[in-house]
């Protein structure tokens, strides 16, 4: 700042009485001071201070000397008594301002001095551009705003002032009006850094990433405030390379590269994650520092990182959301129950991480290469359709429960008439299946272990079931006929139903399209699937077609070739094999187990004899029954659980889908209606004038109509309450209404209910407010209604403000964060 001497002294030295041996001290001083000899000056006015210690003549010599010396702390000292003594004099207090700055101490109570003192204005406005910049560098731009609005009227349309007004816009997020305030200004001086920083912001936020290293480069280099911080922020997320090496580059060349701020930038454009966390973790007494730090471990996933940056924050005084907590109590938990329960609070900014720690709890009931918690996955399962009100799947959710206590079940499906009920007789080593009898074909044949032998029919539409012998059987299923069965369920004290449930399934490509339909609800019920083909003419098209929609469900599946019987030879047979592996190959479709021929007729025949069962390729079937449907059944049945688990995971996630794109509907509706009224909110201020003379106007007519209404009380004092509550009655009713209804002209149809709504409350208290002005006539009165009506046509512009602010949209509720989770770790 320049020297105080120069515009005070000759003042101060008037209005002092100085003795004449002091006077010429206090010149030899002034000279020193002006022919460049600050330590002489500052000599001779600590003698006149010894002499006169109250002379604001040597108080300012001496605070000038000791300035042009670089002694911080004593020129601190020398402007602080000068400014005591000068109390109405802005510049003293600037100029203390300004010196406790250099000695690193708080200037903001010196400039708050300095705006209230008012004059010299100019020194008064310059205390105010700094307190707005203050104001900036501690993220309050609003109150920044209000300092440059409270500028001398040359100094208030100036480029300093329209430059501070731009940042405070650029942090509001007001991009439009920064733009606009930045075009207004003359062409930028060389070394203008605070205007390149402006428009490095602008750039940046344009997506010119270039254009903004351009001009961070250059406010680097001028030394602009908070320059570093936002090269620090685009380094840290530029995609442009040649933007982060020119900032880097420059960045070091300046000595910024040793600030934690700008090292852990530029280890975070370079990938280096840990190198980042541990340069925020250097620089986290810095509030600033310990928000990002904060924010870089959850971004990192870092669990150690985080416990460090929260208490770092906390130390800081930053505040922690909730959320971070929970996700906290969430990595501290040692079951998974007990982690998914904390992290249902886990929403803000913790709610990506959640979701990935919400899939590794599911995952942990449900390990690769391990039998899930099926206890804790089920009631679970059970717990997520309650709380989404899908009732409906608990039924599933029991049935996956009693399925995993039953044996393991085996369709045995195939084409019509290829065998199935022939080879299901030869695996079960006697005639058990009914074979050649057609009412048979349309319904599912169940095979269970029970003590005794009896056949259970069961009818469609509740008709009463039948239980039958299995002699009886067939003279039954012909007398009730394929329209009236549903299931027949077989029972025989076979060892191998103890093991294995079998299904004989009616045929595809049989005549009746039913025969199809009944076999696809098979599907849903089995742990395996034994597919048999026809040797003579294995693999048709319609064949891999439902082998296919198997493959799809990935369901386990073993294929074997009936009727070796009717091959020629053992060329035959070996291009049948591989015809048919070639063609499952093709298919995409993988089996538990290489395609193997067999001959149930030749086996049940051939009885006890080894050699007729050797031909009829049975025993091979017996040893593929054996390691497949008995020592692999744990796994296989494991399987189809999981299948059946995530096919119920899926449908509860589909639900937690559609309600969150409901919920998106309604906020993106939300956000339309947003819009429409930060348009109102733009248009009342930009109207402002025009809307207020025109409610003056109504203002005038509604009181003149009022007048008939407020005679009983003319003349009445304004201090009677009864004649004011009469009054303020009146008002709130018939010109608060009258208000209302013509500043909703300026509202959109769509909009004006819910404003109007909160607008009229707002202007009726108002007017009561106004009472005793509005009601007492002459210049008072129409002052009052002046200010009514401008006062009005504000509250247009902050209800329609308060409508549009923005909001965070709603979070999913935690049953639906839960099903979405589960039906990813069940994949």
């Amino acid at each position: 700042m320049p020297s105080l001497f120069e515009p005070l002294g000759d003042w101060l030295a008037r209005v002092e009485l100085l003795a004449r041996g002091a006077e010429q001290a206090r010149a030899r001083a002034a000279r020193a001071l002006a022919e460049g000899r600050p330590a002489q000056a500052r000599s001779l006015a600590l003698g006149l201070l010894d002499e006169l210690p109250r002379s604001r003549v040597a108080l300012l010599l001496w605070a000038d000397a000791a300035e042009a010396m670089m002694l911080d702390a004593e020129s601190a000292e020398a402007s602080e008594r000068l400014a005591r003594a000068l109390p109405e004099r802005a510049d003293a207090w600037l100029r203390l301002a300004l010196a406790r700055a250099r000695a690193g101490l708080g200037p903001e109570a010196a400039l708050l001095a300095a705006a209230e003192a008012g004059e010299p204005l100019r020194a008064a406005d310059s205390a105010r551009l700094r307190l707005a910049e203050l104001d900036l560098a501690r993220g309050d731009p609003a109150r920044a705003e209000r300092w440059l609005a409270q500028l001398g009227l040359a100094e208030r349309g100036g480029p300093e002032a329209a430059l501070r007004r731009a940042e405070a816009r650029l942090d509001r997020g007001d991009l439009e009006e920064a733009r606009r305030l930045v075009a207004t200004l003359p062409a930028p001086e060389a070394l203008d850094g605070r205007r390149a920083l402006v428009e490095a912001r602008l750039s940046a936020a344009a997506g010119d990433e270039r254009g903004a290293a351009r001009s961070l480069v250059r406010a680097l280099l001028l030394d602009a405030p908070r320059a570093s911080r936002y090269a620090a922020e685009l380094i840290a997320r530029a995609r442009d390379r040649a933007a982060v090496e020119s900032l880097s580059a420059v960045g070091a060349a300046l000595g910024y590269a040793a600030q934690p701020s700008f090292r852990a930038a530029v280890a975070e454009a370079e990938g280096r994650t840990a190198d980042a966390l541990a340069a925020l973790a250097e620089g986290a007494g810095d509030p600033e520092l310990a928000a990002r730090y904060l924010a870089a471990a959850l971004t990192a996933r870092d669990p150690v990182a985080l416990r460090d940056a929260v208490a770092r924050a906390v130390a800081a005084g930053v505040p922690v959301a909730p959320g971070i907590a929970a996700l906290l109590a969430s990595l501290d938990a040692a079951l998974p129950e007990a982690r998914l329960a904390a992290l249902d609070a886990a929403d803000g900014p913790a709610t990506d991480w959640a979701a990935a720690l919400r899939v590794e709890a599911y995952a942990a009931l449900a390990p690769e290469g391990e039998p899930a918690a099926w206890r804790e996955l089920l009631a679970e399962l059970g717990r997520l359709a309650r709380a989404l009100g899908e009732l409906g799947a608990l039924g599933d959710v029991e049935a996956l429960a009693v399925d995993l206590e039953r044996p393991l079940r085996a369709a045995v499906v195939g084409e019509f008439n290829a065998g199935k009920s022939t080879f299901i007789n030869a695996l079960l080593g006697e005639a058990v299946a009914p074979v050649g009898v057609l009412p048979t074909t349309a319904t599912r044949n169940h095979l269970v272990w029970a003590p005794d032998r009896f056949v259970r029919v069961e009818l469609v539409e509740g008709g009463e079931a039948r239980v039958v012998s299995h002699g009886a059987l067939g003279a039954t299923l012909v007398s009730l006929g394929p329209a009236l069965i549903d299931r027949v369920t077989i029972y025989a004290p076979l060892e191998l139903l103890r093991r294995v449930e079998l299904i004989d399934t009616p045929g595809f490509n049989a005549p009746d399209r039913r025969h199809a339909a009944v076999t696809r609800t098979v599907f849903d019920d089995v742990h395996v699937v034994i597919w048999l083909l026809d040797a003579t003419q294995p693999l048709k098209a319609s064949e891999r077609e439902v082998l296919g929609e198997l493959a799809r469900r990935e369901l386990p599946l073993l294929v074997l070739l009936s009727k070796l019987d009717r091959l020629g030879g053992a060329e035959e047979l070996a291009a049948a094999l591989r015809h048919v592996e070639q063609g499952l190959a093709a298919a995409g479709v993988r089996v538990e187990a290489p395609p193997i021929a067999f001959s149930a007729r030749l086996a049940l025949e051939g009885g006890a004899d080894a050699a007729a069962r050797e031909r009829s390729g049975w025993p091979a079937v017996e040893r593929l029954v054996e390691r497949v449907l008995f020592d692999d059944a744990a796994r296989l049945r494991e399987r189809v659980a999981r299948r059946r688990a995530a096919t119920l995971a899926a449908a509860l996630a589909r639900v937690a889908t559609e309600r969150a794109a409901e919920r998106e509907r309604g906020a993106d509706e939300e956000d339309a209606r947003r819009a429409r009224c930060r348009a109102v909110a733009h248009d009342a201020r930009a109207r402002g004038g025009e809307l207020a003379e025109g409610l003056g106007r109504v203002i005038d007519e509604a009181m003149a109509e009022l007048a008939r209404e407020l005679r009983p009380v003319a003349g009445g004092a304004a201090e009677d309450d009864a004649v004011m509550d009469f009054v303020a009655s009146r008002l709130r009713g018939r010109l608060a209404r009258a208000a209302a209804d013509e500043l909703g002209r300026a509202i959109p149809p769509s909009e004006r209910e819910v404003l109007g709504a909160a607008l009229e409350p707002r202007l009726a208290a108002m007017a009561a407010a106004l009472a005793p002005w509005l009601h007492g006539g002459g210049a008072a009165g129409a002052l009052a209604r002046r200010r009514l009506a401008r006062e009005a046509v504000r509250e247009l512009e902050r209800v329609a403000a308060g409508r549009f602010r923005e909001v965070a949209r709603p979070a999913a509720p935690p049953a639906e964060r839960r099903a979405l989770a589960l039906v990813r770790a069940l994949g």
